[in-house]
């Protein structure tokens, strides 16, 4: 099985059956489409690759980046492992893959991989096939990052302060609604790290307002706003693979923490994509310091809301 796979670096002429596997896999998200991660490509050496069969049909593939002898998957998104198809995937086939990768990666001077395979409430379909791959290659634990998700199919409710400071925003006839003015949003946000954490966004206003013209139905603005004068008061940019709602930024000014906004901001959002049939709403992680500290005051609130800890892994194997 293995003489028959041969893997090749990604090229810009593969772009289009690269973003159609992705679409059909298994565990890939938007954000492994070539139109989204390539929007920071200066930032990053690329070395993806594609694992093709006897055919030259698509089997697996690995959005990965490098830096010296490290290749990394991705360096540059949140989760980015083997991308890989509904059918014809196992884990004996992983053990191929696997092996046809790093063969690959020596002949280029990469003797070790950086892994964080997606998560296991992105897939559509159970796919640690990777993760059998990773143990039977001695691959460590390097990072754990502690998400917070909201089963949609059957959450936990907001506890009762969550849900008064909720209702008493409702009565104030604060209102939650989709936008599209991510310049306000941004100025918010931007202040908020700036005060909060001495911290800036990922990424800038550009680019958010580019990956959103981009992926329309993916990424989301949601705000809540005042009644007579619309200044908004929270606002949550949202990443819907759909599978899952991903808050990717969250934030509120002083008189949003002040008079209920988030808690009316998250169960707006979480009974809205409930309803349109997602899975999961996923808060994000809540560490510093690659995972080192725990930032006990933020995931307490993810918490108060129903959500319940999910574990972003990232391993180091030695190829």
């Amino acid at each position: 099985m293995r003489s028959e796979l041969r893997a090749i670096p990604y090229s810009s002429e593969w772009a289009t059956k690269w973003n159609e596997f992705v679409t059909n896999s298994k565990n890939g998200t938007f954000l492994l489409n070539r139109n989204y991660m390539d929007y920071h490509a200066d930032r990053f050496e690329d070395c993806s690759i594609i694992i093709l069969n006897s055919e030259d049909k698509i089997t697996a593939l690995l959005p990965a980046c490098r830096c010296g002898d490290t290749a990394t998957s991705h360096g540059g998104l949140t989760y980015g492992g083997w991308i890989l198809p509904v059918k014809h995937m196992d884990a004996s086939l992983m053990l191929c893959v696997w092996e046809t990768m790093s063969a690959y990666y020596k002949t280029l001077g990469i003797n070790k991989l950086i892994y964080k395979p997606v998560p296991w409430i992105y897939p559509a379909a159970p796919s640690d096939d990777d993760l059998y791959a990773i143990f039977r290659n001695s691959g460590t634990i390097k990072t754990v990052l502690v998400s917070t998700a909201i089963d949609l199919v059957s959450p936990v409710h907001f506890n009762n302060s969550s849900r008064t400071r909720a209702n008493k925003a409702r009565r104030n006839q604060y209102t939650v609604e989709r936008s599209n003015d991510y310049a306000q949003y941004w100025h918010l946000l931007q202040h908020r790290l700036a005060s909060r954490h001495n911290a800036k966004p990922v990424h800038t206003l550009d680019e958010i307002k580019l990956l959103a013209s981009r992926f329309p139905d993916n990424i989301e603005l949601w705000g809540v706003f005042e009644p007579e004068n619309k200044n908004m008061t929270a606002g949550c940019v949202i990443f819907n693979t759909g599978r899952v709602a991903h808050a990717q930024y969250t934030a509120a000014t002083d008189h949003g923490l002040d008079n209920g906004s988030l808690p009316l901001l998250f169960s707006t959002l979480v009974a809205h994509y409930a309803g349109i049939g997602l899975r999961y709403f996923d808060f994000g992680t809540s560490n510093e310091q690659e995972g080192t500290k725990l930032n006990n005051g933020l995931i307490e609130q993810k918490q108060q809301f129903g959500g319940r800890s999910v574990a972003y892994t990232t391993f180091e194997i030695k190829l």
